[in-house]
Order: structure tokens, then C-alpha cells, then sequence
């Protein structure tokens, strides 16, 4: 009966040492890799007096504080993987237009103020890579974009804007792919490019993937 009795109690004590080998490290993960913020959209623009296609103002825009750029990179704890995801309005830039073309376009991003959120605790950039040298991310437009077929009536337009990234002091090309909106006073777009980190000599810490995305909403307005 003694040993019945034992024998019992081994089979729970394995039950529960099985139930926390499967359960714990998906709980821990949870905590620790948390729910990403889903990607940057473009926001509801207003629609203009009269549909179709309207020329676009000549001359330079600039980037409102609703702007948001930011990043998303693979992370990993045990078995399980997720997305880390940092994100700010420090961004700040320029875009030229002419006839309907975006000439030249120049944006700066102040990483120093980019926050990693994770389950509602926020982190600074610079905790998980070394920005300190060098805290700001430029990105210089290379070829023109095309914005004719950008219209009020709440249409949006693909395209693809490709140009020179600095991020810690080093300088690599790379394409960002946009989509874009205008409501006859604003132009806002959304893009997202995939780099590697190691690309710009920026060392991964333990649980975080080389590979990353660059993400922006960007909202102009005529200067």
C-alpha cells in the first residue's frame, strides 16, 4: 500500500515536472518577447473637394510630428521567437517636388530617442546596441519618385524610393518599398526596407537576430 502510495506521488511529481519543462519556458517567453506592434499604416487622410487626380505643389515639404520611424527585428528566448519593435517621432526631413516628381527627399532619425516596448516596460535604443557614437540614422534620396497618380479620392499608389542609409557612421544603398496617399494637403507615406545589422557594424546582442526591418510613417506637409 506504502509503495502504491509512492509510486503516486512520483507520477505527479514527473506530471508536473513535464507540465512546467513545456509550459514555463512559453510563459517566461511570453513575458520576456511579448506582442509586437503590428506595422506602420498609412492614417485615414481627408478627402478633397472633387475626386481624381490633382497636381501635387511644386516646391519643398516637410515632415510633420506625427511622423513615426522605427524598426523591427527577430528576437528569440528558448523555443519560442518574436519581434522586438522600436519606434519614434524624432524624425525630421525634407522632400523637394517638381512636376510631379520627388527630386530629392533627406530624413534624419535621432535613435537616441527610439523606445522598445515590450508587455508596456519601455527600453532605450542604445540598451540594446551601442548608438551612443553615432545616434542619428540618415537616409538620402538617390532616384526620383514618381507622385502623378497620387489622388484625393482616398487611392493609394505603390512605388519604391531607393537611396543611401548612415547608420553608425557607415553607408550602405537600399531600396524602401512605399505606399503612398494625398488628400490635397498632405502627403503621407509608408515603407519598410529589410537590412542586416551586421551590414552597419552593429553588433547583435544574445536573443536578437541579425536580420531587421526598417519601418516609417512619414506625413508632409508643403513648407
Amino acid at each position: 500500500m506504502r509503495m502504491a502510495r509512492v509510486f503516486k506521488v512520483a507520477i505527479i511529481i514527473i506530471i508536473i515536472l513535464i507540465a512546467s519543462i513545456v509550459v514555463l519556458p512559453v510563459m517566461l517567453s511570453q513575458y520576456i518577447i511579448g506582442t509586437p506592434l503590428p506595422a506602420l499604416e498609412l492614417p485615414q487622410l481627408n478627402e478633397a473637394d472633387g475626386n481624381g487626380v490633382v497636381p501635387i505643389p511644386d516646391g519643398t515639404w516637410t515632415v510633420v510630428s506625427d511622423s513615426v520611424a522605427g524598426f523591427r527585428i527577430g528576437e528569440y528566448f528558448l523555443l519560442q521567437r518574436g519581434t522586438m519593435v522600436g519606434r519614434t517621432h524624432a524624425i525630421t526631413g525634407l522632400v523637394d517636388i517638381s512636376s510631379g516628381t520627388i527630386t530629392s527627399a533627406s530624413f534624419q532619425v535621432d535613435l537616441s530617442k527610439v523606445v522598445i516596448t515590450i508587455n508596456e516596460k519601455s527600453n532605450n535604443l542604445e540598451r540594446v546596441v551601442d548608438m551612443i557614437n553615432y545616434p542619428y540614422a540618415t537616409f538620402e534620396l538617390s532616384d526620383p519618385v514618381d507622385v502623378t497618380q497620387l489622388s484625393t479620392d482616398g487611392q493609394t499608389v505603390s512605388s519604391e524610393a531607393k537611396g543611401s542609409l548612415t547608420i553608425n557612421n557607415i553607408t550602405h544603398h537600399i531600396t524602401f518599398t512605399l505606399t503612398g496617399g494625398y488628400d490635397g494637403s498632405q502627403l503621407a507615406a509608408t515603407g519598410s526596407a529589410a537590412i542586416l545589422l551586421a551590414d552597419w557594424d552593429i553588433k547583435s546582442p544574445f536573443g536578437i537576430e541579425n536580420d531587421a526591418e526598417i519601418e516609417f510613417l512619414v506625413i508632409l506637409q508643403k513648407a
